[in-house]
């Protein structure tokens, strides 16, 4: 029977998956076809320890969150945010395939949560503080990838949001410390203040229209930032 040759077996399925995560070649058939073995084996069966439910799964599940666990982890030492969302994003779309490729369709729900846990929520707020540095630069396409990351998971776009208006508002600050040295100059500097904001509150609404897909939370937020931008010009000191 197959149970006495399980760890065995578990040790060279995993073996050849990391080889197909690495893009080496291997016999992705013959791998399914003994993963599929071991729902055969359940099903003429009934232990009480299953081979695909009790053993393969939570050995795949654990396997992949270690792995990506690490993978997160050496990207973020090795490349700047940027392209480390962009690497991420990738690796989760290869890693939703292949547990469609090679799994029971009953586990491509607990893969996919796996590694959306080790790859997004373990960093999302390390990725959404460089959220000021991609915009600065306008790059929309990789601020498109990170608001698709934080839309798989909870609260992932809340807390995108927050750290937005902590951006909005830092813009605001620093142009509002630029009137304020230059007051003595003219009295047409508070106008140059609200016609510089509404320009950034454009700015900002154009980024959320091209790469966050018009999201209404966001446009709500934003207009409330530059509502609280303006009174921040009515504060006297």
């Amino acid at each position: 029977m197959i149970e006495p040759l399980m760890d065995t077996l578990l040790k060279h399925l995993m073996k050849d998956i990391n080889k197909d995560r690495s893009g080496k070649n291997v016999n992705v058939k013959i791998i399914s076809d003994v993963i599929k073995s071991f729902m055969v084996v359940d099903s003429y069966q009934n232990p009480e320890k299953t081979l695909y439910d009790d053993v393969f799964e939570p050995a795949y599940l654990k396997e992949t969150g270690d792995i990506c666990r690490r993978l997160a982890h050496n990207l973020k030492r090795d490349l700047v945010c940027s392209d480390l969302i962009l690497q991420v994003f990738c690796r989760l779309l290869n890693e939703n395939e292949r547990s469609k490729k090679l799994l029971s369709e009953q586990s491509h729900e607990k893969v996919w949560r796996e590694c959306k846990e080790r790859l997004i929520t373990d960093y999302q707020e390390y990725y959404c503080d460089h959220f000021h540095t991609m915009f600065e630069a306008q790059n929309l396409g990789r601020l498109r990838t990170l608001y698709q990351l934080m839309s798989w998971v909870e609260n992932g776009v809340v807390t995108m949001i927050k750290v937005m208006k902590k951006s909005f508002m830092q813009i605001a600050r620093e142009k509002l410390e630029q009137y304020k040295e230059k007051k003595h100059q003219t009295q047409q500097l508070e106008t140059t203040f609200y016609n510089s904001m509404a320009k950034v509150l454009d700015q900002y609404i154009d980024c959320a229209n091209v790469a966050f897909d018009s999201n209404e939370k966001i446009l709500s937020a934003l207009r409330a930032s530059h509502t609280s931008a303006l009174v921040l010009s009515l504060i006297k000191e």
